[in-house]
């Protein structure tokens, strides 16, 4: 899963890289930081690396990202649509990185998780956006406590709610029931969050369901 179509062909990415959007300053805009190596990190360790920067963007302190959206906006209307194809073809297409605008291939990673709990929203579906090369957009909606059947018996529980949005030219039903098995058991034993997962875990996360 993994990967993006690159020419009609299924290019794989070398690392897992998270894009995790950001309210800044007021909360009317947003920024960005791509968290790289997820795949060989704690939850703690990738929690750490984004607190100060959510922090420093929050206070309206501009980051890289934002300041390439607001000079992307400066651009006639007419004449984006053509830049922005431009720019995809160049990044995308032809795999070739403009380092000054911070833009490849790579600029949002593999998937983007998004959290719209904390604007006290429950679900939100969401574009993949095709320039942005990413398999799903995964949403967090807002934390709260409902009424569940465990056992046969009501009770309350805290509740998560996620959404995705995924690239059907790559993945299908199967593959997305196997994430969602995966991220379940995960939160079933958050102490597994802050480790690195082994092979033997691995298997055990993706296994088919019994």
């Amino acid at each position: 899963m993994n990967c993006f179509i690159r020419r009609g062909k299924i290019v794989g990415r070398e690392h897992i890289d998270v894009t995790i959007p950001v309210a800044v300053g007021d909360g009317e805009d947003v920024s960005a930081v791509l968290v790289k190596n997820t795949h060989a990190r704690t939850v703690t360790s990738i929690a750490e690396e984004i607190r100060p920067w959510a922090q420093e963007n929050r206070a309206g302190e501009e980051s890289s990202t934002v300041k390439n959206k607001y000079l992307l906006n400066r651009i006639p209307w007419p004449l984006r649509r053509p830049v922005f194809r431009l720019l995809k073809w160049t990044t995308i297409d032809m795999g070739f990185a403009i380092k000054s605008l911070g833009l490849s291939a790579d600029s949002f990673g593999s998937f983007v998780v998004s959290d719209i709990g904390s604007f006290g929203l429950n679900t939100g579906m969401t574009s993949l956006m095709p320039a942005a090369k990413v398999l799903a957009v995964i949403v967090l909606g807002k934390i709260e406590e409902k009424p569940v059947v465990h056992n046969g018996e009501i009770v309350v529980r805290t509740m998560l709610p996620l959404t995705g949005t995924f690239d059907h030219r790559i993945v299908d039903g199967p593959q997305i029931g196997k994430l969602a098995r995966g991220i379940k058991r995960n939160f079933r034993k958050p102490d597994w969050l802050d480790e690195i997962p082994s092979k033997e875990l691995e298997t055990y996360l993706f296994a088919p369901r019994d």
